[in-house]
């Protein structure tokens, strides 16, 4: 099964970016809304450019997924306005230009498995947000609470998709190559943003 060998082959690099010391900022017992806007930021500039080329990568031939109703970019910009953004700042956040390149479908269903992996450890965020900052959904913890009470729904309902899709050793080479290419992407991002001003909103 496709789900087993991606948990198995991936784990190094899941590791890797769970360490993170930047994005690992949320989970302080001291997090302040100003660092926890530089992360969400952060996400922000990752996530829009990935899901832009996934909605093209994928361009309705999966319907199963429905990939519209798991887009986060419109929760990461509902937390930022929230948290003092405007539509014009958020314009003008920086964008990763090394995110995974995309050539075909089965990289793209490797690249889910990654951002739809991220949804459980929201959970977690989420109730330290709540905790920590008093934040809702409403109030700038929409994306760390995407589908809410639905997380091990929607997780197992894509686990079972992608099980579900007859595919080859190529193809499962790509969608391999497509999650180990996102894990480090991210991880790289993350990084980054240590040596890096934050942006005013």
């Amino acid at each position: 099964m496709i789900m087993a060998l991606l948990k198995e082959s991936t784990r190094e690099y899941h590791d890797r970016l769970e360490s993170n010391p930047f994005s690992n900022r949320i989970l302080q017992e001291e997090i302040t809304i100003e660092e926890y806007r530089k992360v969400l930021e952060r996400f922000y500039g990752f996530y829009h450019p990935v899901e832009a080329s996934l909605i093209q990568a994928l361009d309705g031939s999966f319907q199963e997924i429905d990939f519209h109703t798991r887009r986060k970019v419109p929760l990461l910009e509902k937390d930022l306005i929230a948290l003092g953004h405007r539509q014009e700042s958020i314009r003008r956040l920086t964008r990763c230009s090394d995110t995974p390149e995309l050539t075909n479908q089965h990289y793209a269903f490797g690249i889910l498995y990654v951002l739809e992996g991220a949804t459980l450890g929201g959970q977690i965020i989420s109730r330290h947000l709540s905790k920590k900052l008093a934040l809702t959904p409403e109030t700038g913890s929409a994306f760390f609470s995407s589908y809410q009470n639905q997380v091990g729904a929607r997780w197992q309902s894509f686990k079972n998709m992608l099980n579900s899709f007859p595919i080859d050793a190529e193809q499962e080479r790509r969608v391999l190559a497509g999650a180990i290419a996102t894990f480090t992407a991210l991880d790289s991002w993350f990084l980054a943003a240590l040596s890096e001003p934050a942006q005013q909103p």
